[in-house]
């Protein structure tokens, strides 16, 4: 199983769990491992992260279901 894969059965599997407890546990553990990473962005994400705040602030935003149907339909061409 490629990461992509495991990235999107993790992310579809989540949804599912109920307990409280599990999800608190697995956050700390996301947390942690993110905060050991530094990201560093260049001048073109800096500007596309900017675009996205503004398109945000515009109400130009695509609902999450319709999102999560286009990435699957993405990750199937891969």
């Amino acid at each position: 199983m490629s990461t992509v894969e495991l990235q999107k059965t993790l992310v579809n599997n989540i949804f599912f769990i109920n307990d409280i407890t599990f999800l608190t546990e697995l956050k700390k553990m996301i947390d942690d491992k993110m905060s050991m990473e530094i990201y560093s962005l260049s001048d073109y994400q800096k500007a596309r992260v900017e675009q996205a705040q503004l398109e945000w602030k515009n109400g130009q935003v695509v609902d999450n279901e319709d999102f999560l149907n286009e990435v699957d339909k993405w990750l199937d061409t891969l």
